[in-house]
Order: C-alpha cells, then structure tokens, then sequence
C-alpha cells in the first residue's frame, strides 16, 4: 500500500490485507446480540497493540473527530480494503443524502482515491482488512484500547469486553447524528460537521470541552488558538518528536499509523496496477448535467448520492494516578458510562504514559480548532482548495506558453481563412485529447457579414494634379522587413466595412476627427465640403470619425498612425521595428470600421442560416463615406506639404514638420496648391461562416452554473499580441486543468466555458453572436465572464478592467502570485506602485479601469450585464505615452516581436496565466461567489458627488437629486447588510439553498443595472452605469450626456425631459439593485 502524507509531511503507514482476523469472542458477541456489528472498541479499532493489565481506569467520553463514511446498508465505514480507512459502526437508514461539492484533496484521506466509491460492497471479512483508523489531516485521531490481557493480536478479548460490548452499543446509540458538509467531488459524500455534540459534564480529573474552549490542564500549556493564514478553515497538523522510552508497552499512535516506542511496522505491498487503474476510472465520475450550448432541452442532476455520516470521539485523560495502589482501587464515578463500561485496569506508569498521549492529542486538536472557529462548532465549508490553485499555479509553464504563440502566430490568421480553420481544428485537438482534454469540445458556426478588399483591384490614395495624373501615390502594402511582411496571405491595409468609392478633393488635416474637431474648423472657416480629410488615430473610434466627417460634407477619410502617439516621437527608419518596439514608418494599423458588434444584418438575432437578415443597403453602422489608411511615412508626405493655417498646438505631432489645416497644398511645396488627393477603395462585402470553439469543464456541484473565459483566435496579420499571447496562456491554461481533471484529482463545483471567439476584429462578432443565440440561458446561469485578449502588451505590470465586484477577487489572486523579475514583491504589490488610486474603504489600492468595448466582453457586460474583467500585463505610463503597443493591427506583429521586445523569457505571459488562473478558480470552486458587492457602493457614491455639480442647474429646471441621494443610500445599507449576513453564514455550515440563494443574489446583480430602454440610439448598450459617455461629467452616463445636451440647447424642455428621464431609470435601477440584495423574502 502507497503512503499517504499528513499536512505536516510525516507519512501514515496504511494496512494492508494483513489485518487480524476476528477473535473467537468477537463471534462469540455477535452470535449473542444477533448483529453483524463488533461490540466493544477493540473490535472497532483491534489493530492496536497488546499492553500489560493497567489498574487505573481510562474515562471515555464522546467528543473528538474522525470523519468516516457510513455505509447505511452495512454498517462498513471507509474506502476499500487495503485502503487503510475504515471502521464499523451503527448504520442509520435515517442519515440524508449528501451532495458533495468540490474538490476538497486536503480534507481527503487518501488523494487519489478520494472520490472512489467501493468497487464492490463490503463484507464481514472484509472488514477486517480495513480495520485500522489513521488519521489525516482534518480529521481528530482516536485512541483504541486493547486487550491488556493478551500477548497475541488474535487472543481471547477479556470476559468483561463481552459485558461491555452492550454499554458501548447503548453509548452509540445517545449519540446525536451530526450535521454534514461536503469535501468534493461528484459520487463522493462525507460528513465533517461538529454540531450535535453532549453537553460536556464537569468531571473530576478530566479536562472536558466546554463553550468551544479547552478546559485548563495542570501541568499542561495549551497553544493559542491562531489562525493558519494559509489556508482557510483549515491548519496543518502539529506533530511532535515521539520520545523513546525503555519497557514502554506499544500503545498506537493515531497520528503517524505506528506504536508509540516500537520500531515501525513494514509497509505493506501497494496494490496491483490493474486494480488502482480500475479505481481511477471510478475517481473522475462526471456529474449528470453538463452545461450545454447546443440543445434547448436540460438535463437534471440526478445523480444518487450515499449515505455518510461523522461521528465524534475523544480520549480525555484522568487525573495522574495516585502512587499509592489502594487509591487505584477507588474508580471515579462518571455520568456518561457506567463503571463497567471503564475497561481494563491500568498500572500508574502506563495510565501516565496514556495521559501523555492524551495530551498531546489535544495539543494537535487545539491546533486543528484554531482555523475550525472552536471545537463545538462546525467546521466551516472550505472556500477554496489551495492546493489545487497552488499546483495550477506551479505547473502553468512559461515555455510551453512560448511554443503555443510559435504555432499560433506562425502563419496569417484572418477570420473565415484556411489557417484560421485549421487554428480551430488545433483547439478542438487541444480540448480533446485524452490526457489534458476538457469533458467537452466543439463548434458553433455562424453565417455572418464580413468585409474584404478586393483581389483584383487594390485600394489606392493618390495625389493627382487638375488634369489627372498621378503625383504621389501611397503604398499598397507594409514593406517586407524581416520575410513575414509579404505573401498572399498577408492581407493588404484597409478599412473593413468601408463603402467603395473614388472620392477626390483638396486634403484637410482634421486631427482626431472628433466631432469636436470639425467644429474647431469650421470655426476657422475651414472649408470641409467634398474634401478629402487626414486624421490620426486616436481620441475617437474609427467608424466615428467618418461619420462625423460625413456631417460636415466630407468625401473621403485618411487615417494613419502619428509617432507621437504610438513611438514616443520615434520615425526614422534605424529607430524603429526591427531595431526597437516602435512601429517602423510603413506600418499600417487595420481595423474594423462597423459603428456596433455584432453581425450587422441580424441584430439582436443569432447569425444562424435560418434567421432573418437585413438588406446591407438598409443596415446601419456601416461607415457613410470611403475610408482607408495608411503609414506614417506617407502621411508624412502629405502633412509636411499642407498649405493652409497652422494647425493648433495640441494638434501638432511628430513627423518633424509643422502641421497645417489647408484646404490644399503649399507654395513652396513638391505638389502643386491645386493638387488634389484621390482615394479609391474597392472593399467588398461577403457572407462567411465563422466558428467559436467551446471547452468545457462540467461542475460537480452546481454544473448550471458558468464561469466564462475566452477570447479571440483571428487577427489581421499574423497577430502575434492580438490575440494570441491571450490565445497561448488560454491554451495553457486550459491544458493544466484539463489534467488534473483527466487523473481525477479535481472538478470545479461550477462549470467552466473556455471560448475561442471567431471575427472579433471585424466588430466582437463570435462573441456577440453566442450572446445572442443563448440569451436566456446565460442571463439565468453566466457567474462572470473572464477575458484575456492581449495577455502581454509589455511586461511592466498588471492591468485589470471590469466591474467593481470582480475587483477583490482579482486583488486576492495578485497577491498570491509573484511578480516576474527578482524584485521579491507580489503581482499585487507591483501593480500598486504603477497604477494606483486612494479608496475611501481600503486606502491606496491598484487602480482596475472601466470596460468599454474594445474587447469580447462587450457584450457580456453591456447586453447580458454579467459581471466582466479584462485581465493583462502593460508597460509603465511615466516610461512611454504610446496608446497602445506600437505595432498593433500591422503586419508587424510576430512571434519575434514579443520574443525580442516585449517579453523575452514569457514571464510576463506566465504571471497573467496564473492571475487569470486563480480568478478562475476562486469564481469557478469557491463555495461563496468572491465577488464583493460592497465596492459597488464606492463607485455609486463617487457619481453622486459628480451628479452634485449639475445641482443649481438641475434645480432652476425643476430637478431634484434627493430620491438619487436616497437611493443610493438604500443600496449602500442594503450591501453592507448582504455582506453581513455572508459573513454570518461563513462561521457556521450554511444549509446548501442559503448558500444557493446568497450566490444567486451575488451573480444577478449586475444584471438589475439593465435597462433595454435607456440607450435607444445605442445597440445593445443596456447597462445603465456603463455605457458610453459623451457628457463631459463624470457621472452616471445616461444622466451625463442627457445634461450636456440640454444644457447646449438651453431651455428646450424636451431636453430637459430627458434629463429627468435618464434620473429616474438612474434611481429605479439603484432601487431594484438595493432589493436584490435584501433576503429572498423580503419584497
């Protein structure tokens, strides 16, 4: 038989076949009371030690702990034989059925067979093989007595055993059935519960428990009782040195499976490998309902559960015996068993040594008592199981995670490609394969709108003289830098969802391309008119900026990247890619030009072949005008020839040159002052099929509930950052867990949903589309959504977006986790001396931003209102005021790239991997959501304080801020009522729908800041708190910009009806969020 290790390390020596068989009293006894069961302790635990008589009695009384699992139909408690677990005793058919939550391998007495149900039902022999109780770490040891009158093992028990086997029966028989609580895994149920427990009686001589506390022992220190800080609920085991004594009698010693003073008995042989291959099977029992995104109908968990039960023991020790025989002979009464109950006598040194012993256990007790609140209470349901997340933690490799970018960034990967098709086949193998595979994989198509330049005709920008002839002409594509800039599958530079067209007009620089912007122009009496305008990236979206140009006349739109922006300032050609991070002068940023997400023919509707699609001439968010970018380098060209004013200071950037508004070209310029700039663009539209890929881990507890991670798998180039630093630590990630769930050794109590999302470049369409097709159903059951796009943008320091209930989870799993580099701090530590904010709750804490829709999680926070985050490693702002990574979106971004530049060694990658990991596992197995409902009311209260600014205006217009000032008032009691009763359910063993309830409340708050009525110009933006703002007024969105637009048109009172509008869907989402978090059955 293997070893299993205690907390402390020390190995326990697990019996083999070998046991003693039944003594002929044993037969004797149960042929007398007609019962299968042993009837005395030493039948219980006869693996004990022979010992000469003692004279001084041992005082037994219930209180201690071994957990042990019940068998109602025979009474055998334990594991299998040989399995070094197992004991007998009275089956109670009334004991419920149990369902088991998660993972628990610490509470486990033996890890690899923790979840095994008996391969087959016990008999009366085989109890005997399994009769020995060692102890692990969670469990109390117990102390057996033996036959002191026997020097065999197999001799006849004393004739008073016989006797006391029906005192021992009637003292079983008052013990009250204790509470349950489950350890882990599916098919595995077990009782660990304290309450029920006898009242303790002051007996003379014997240090009882009472009031949680352990009595005082002369002679005795006791330690104090101090929580182990690492890991909740539960301390590791505190063994001491055994002392060697000469002519001791063996006595066992619960807590390392040997005799006290004896040399330590041979380990037994392990089983035969076919037999431990038969067991695992049993281990990784999958639980009957599985999260399924395919088929309407549900399945039930349904999934028989035995019976187990704990029941509590304990050795308390008598006073020293006397030294005197006669005073030996003067048997303390005790109120719990009778005189005859005593067992054997005991002489003064032995009884002195089983006090010793005694001792000692309650010294370990104590230990064990510390992180369980008090021995009277019960033990508290673990929340999560460290040391599953501290070997996810230590297995996530940094190498492995390199070789995944190698392979998914070594070909171009646009949506609907071969390459991307066979990226999907690579995560469908991944998922799949037999060692480190999910429960499930598989793919969801989707036939959906997407948007490509044309083979045959390129797009072009060109400056033409009046009679038509080409002057200057931009390039068609990136220059080919380190041989993975070319090819045919590098798509060319443009602007997806683009109208085609052949504008030309003067040029005009527009700077951002702002609505603000074009005003500044027209101010300046900038004629904007069948122009043709330059911006730079930046200050709004993309598709934004042509549709604020087609306001003021435009023809056609430019766009490029500007160094100051992006370089630091950087342009030359020996300063930039492949000489440093900084994006070289040819390179192109791509990108989608669609004002939504989503499909743009079926909004609010799967993109399945059956639904209804729009006309694409009557679909809106496509861009009015022609757009196309282009680099650095030709927009050089352009700005530094421009005639016109100079631009304004903030518009000025870094191209070496002074920035001018035109309208057309300067005198002394290479182009003539009527030059005109030509664009031609010749994208066309095209309905593909694009794939997600699900991964799926079913829960053992509570399957219908999801804990969502993904992120996209196409790019526009080979996409080495975006996305697949986020696809690889995806990948890695999921291998890891994949598994530990293979040997058997976890399963999450909720299910978790790794996703690989198709054509989010083209406008988060995978992810838009899943939302859709599977509203109801995510809406009832989605925990939270954890995205991981860009894993590395470079390796300064943590980033974190996302609602403010993910923020402690997030801070509790960074300072778990080192930070690369030998700095010696937390990830935590080091994000907070990068990003940093001062919190009125918690001081100075690491700074988590808002989401936008930059990302998948867009929809999942804005149309869903699942609680989201957005999880990376970023550089340091004071050190670089790039927007982002310099070569974002071009064809620029390699697996050398991040090799080279932004982490070499992929530390950074391993150190989001592990964040990300251990969000996951906190939110996916923690038996309480993490999620801390609480730091919603610092965001509330600081868009009051903003919302107070707009007061005296309000007011002139017959708008009161109170009922807003109440409500979030009623919210900010509400939460901290809510967190209490938590915290008052986590001192005790929570009925599991309390549990259900309190989690049910945590996950559907985010959902009552919905409000599908609140943005009506804005598709799929609900979430009333997080949609976008135009106002210049920190505050609450809808409210923000309804003020802006009220105050601009003066005394309108249509505006200010909206303003008032927006107030009371403000207060009526607070108000609904404030009773979700009051008790169930309180309206």
């Amino acid at each position: 038989m293997s070893e299993r290790r205690t907390r402390s390390g020390g190995a326990v020596q697990c019996p083999g076949p070998s046991a003693p068989t039944p003594t002929r009293s044993l037969r004797r006894s149960q042929r007398k009371s007609g019962s299968d069961l042993p009837n005395t302790l030493a039948e219980v635990c006869p693996k004990a030690p022979q010992e000469a008589p003692v004279r001084k009695p041992i005082v037994l009384k219930k209180i201690v702990a071994h957990t042990v699992e019940v068998r109602a139909e025979r009474g055998v408690v334990g594991g299998e034989p040989g399995s070094g677990v197992g004991c007998v005793i009275n089956s109670s058919p009334q004991i419920p059925s149990i369902n088991s939550p998660r993972r628990s391998p610490r509470i486990a007495s033996l890890l690899e067979k923790e979840n095994n149900p008996p391969s087959k039902k016990l008999t009366k022999e085989d109890l005997f093989q399994t009769c020995s109780v060692p102890v692990t770490a969670p469990s109390t040891p117990v102390l057996c007595p033996v036959n002191a009158e026997s020097n065999s093992w197999k001799g006849d028990l004393d004739a008073r055993d016989l006797e006391m086997s029906k005192k021992v029966r009637r003292s079983y028989s008052r013990l009250e059935t204790l509470g349950s609580a489950s350890t882990s895994t599916p098919g595995r149920q077990s009782c660990f519960g304290f309450e029920g427990l006898l009242a303790a009686e002051d007996l003379a001589g014997v240090s009882p428990v009472v009031d949680s506390k352990l009595a005082e022992v002369p002679r005795v220190s006791v330690k104090p009782w101090a929580p182990d800080t690492t890991l909740p609920g539960i301390s590791p085991l505190v063994v001491k040195e055994k002392r060697k004594k000469k002519k001791v009698p063996e006595i066992l010693c619960p807590w390392d499976g040997q005799t006290a003073h004896s040399e330590p008995e041979e380990k037994p042989a392990p089983p035969p490998a076919a037999e431990q291959k038969s067991e695992d099977t049993q281990i990784s029992g999958e639980p009957d309902t599985e999260p399924s995104f395919s088929d309407s109908s549900e399945q039930q968990l349904g999934q028989e559960q035995e019976a187990s039960a704990t029941f509590l023991f304990t050795l308390l020790t008598a006073t020293e015996p006397a030294s005197d025989p006669a005073e030996d002979l003067d048997l303390q009464e005790s109120q719990f068993l009778d005189k005859e109950d005593w067992g054997p006598q005991r002489t003064s040194k032995e009884m002195s040594h089983l006090q010793n012993v005694c001792l000692r256990l309650r010294e370990s007790f104590s230990t064990i008592q510390a992180d369980n609140l008090a021995l009277g209470e019960k033990l508290r349901d673990l929340d999560l199981d460290l040391k599953i997340l501290e070997t996810v933690i230590e297995q996530l490799d940094a190498n492995r995670i390199r070789e995944n970018l190698r392979e998914l960034s070594k070909e171009p990967h646009l949506a609907t490609t071969p390459r991307d098709e066979a990226l999907v086949q690579l995560l469908l193998q991944r998922w799949q394969d037999p060692e480190s595979g999910l429960d499930s994989a598989r793919t969801t198509e989707y036939e959906v709108l997407l948007s490509f330049p044309s083979g045959e005709q390129p797009n072009r920008v060109a400056v033409v003289n009046s009679t038509g002839a080409i002057l200057f002409s931009c390039r068609h594509s990136e220059e080919n830098l380190t041989g993975e800039q070319g090819g045919p599958n590098v798509v060319p530079p443009y602007a997806a969802y683009a109208p085609p067209g052949t504008p030309q007009g003067p040029l005009v620089y527009a700077n951002q391309g702002s609505e603000e912007d074009f005003k500044e122009l027209q101010n300046k009496g900038v004629k904007l008119q069948d122009s043709i305008v330059l911006t730079r990236y930046g200050g709004v979206g993309r598709g934004a900026k042509a549709v604020n140009a087609a306001k003021y006349g435009v023809a056609g739109v430019l766009v490029y990247t500007d160094p100051k922006d992006i370089n630091d300032g950087k342009s030359l050609p020996n300063e930039t890619f492949p000489h440093s991070w900084c994006l070289p002068p040819s390179g192109v940023e791509r990108g989608s030009y669609f004002e939504y997400f989503g499909d743009p023919l079926t909004p609010y509707l799967p993109a399945t072949p059956s639904s209804f699609r729009l006309n694409s001439d009557n679909a809106s968010g496509f861009p009015p005008i022609p757009i196309q970018p282009i680099g650095f380098e030709d927009a050089q060209v352009l700005l530094c020839n421009l005639g016109g004013n100079l631009a304004p200071a903030d518009w000025q950037g870094g191209l070496g040159c002074d920035y001018n508004l035109g309208p057309g070209f300067r005198s002394n310029g290479i182009f003539p002052e009527d030059g005109q700039v030509n664009v031609s663009v010749h994208n066309r539209l095209e309905l593909r099929n694009s794939s997600n890929v699900l991964g799926i881990i079913r829960g053992a507890v509570e399957p219908d509930r999801y804990v969502l991670y993904g992120n996209h798998r196409d790019s526009w180039v080979h996409g080495a950052v975006d996305p697949s630093t986020g696809t690889a630590v995806l990948l890695e990630l999921s291998r890891v867990l994949g598994t530990l769930l293979k040997k058997g050794t976890w399963r999450p109590r909720r299910s978790i949903v790794f996703a690989s999302w198709g054509a989010e470049e083209f406008g988060l369409i995978g992810s838009t589309e899943f939302t859709e097709e599977f509203f109801s159903k995510l809406q009832e059951r989605a925990v939270a959504y954890i995205n991981v796009d860009i894993s590395v943008f470079a390796n300064a320091t943590l980033r974190v977006q996302g609602t403010p209930p993910i923020q402690s989870v997030v801070f509790s799993a960074a300072k778990q986790i080192s930070a690369p580099g030998s700095s010696g701090l937390s990830i935590y530590d080091n994000w907070i001396r990068y990003y940093n904010r001062s919190s009125s709750v918690y001081g100075l804490v690491p700074s988590v931003g808002t989401l936008g829709a930059g990302s998948d999680y867009a929809p999942f926070i804005h149309f869903l209102g699942i609680s989201s985050m957005d999880i990376a490693y970023t550089y340091d702002r004071s050190k670089t005021s790039a927007r982002i990574y310099p070569t974002y979106h071009t064809a620029f971004d390699t697996f050398d790239y991040v090799d080279k530049f932004l982490d070499p060694g992929f530390s950074s990658h391993q150190a989001v991997a592990r964040t990300a990991g251990s969000v996951l596992l906190r939110l996916s197995d923690s038996l309480f959501l993490p999620l801390n409902v609480s730091d919603y009311s610092e965001t509330l209260r600081s868009f009051l304080q903003a919302a107070e600014d707009l007061r005296v205006l309000l007011e002139q217009h017959g708008i009161s801020l109170g009922p807003l000032v109440t409500a979030v008032e009623r919210f900010e009691g509400a939460a901290t009522a809510f967190n209490q009763r938590i915290a008052t359910l986590r001192e005790g063993t929570p009925d599991p729908l309390q549990v259900r309830m309190i989690n049910d409340q945590l996950m559907l708050l985010e959902r009552t800041f919905l409000n599908s009525q609140a943005f009506p110009e804005e598709r799929y933006y609900s979430h009333v708190l997080w949609a976008p703002r135009t106002g210049s007024v920190a505050t609450f969105p809808g409210l923000s910009n309804a003020y802006s637009q009220a105050k601009n048109a003066g005394h309108e009172p249509a505006a200010w009806a909206e303003v008032q509008r927006q107030l009371s869907i403000v207060v009526a989402a607070l108000e609904g969020a404030a009773a979700t978090l009051r008790p169930v059955a309180d309206l």
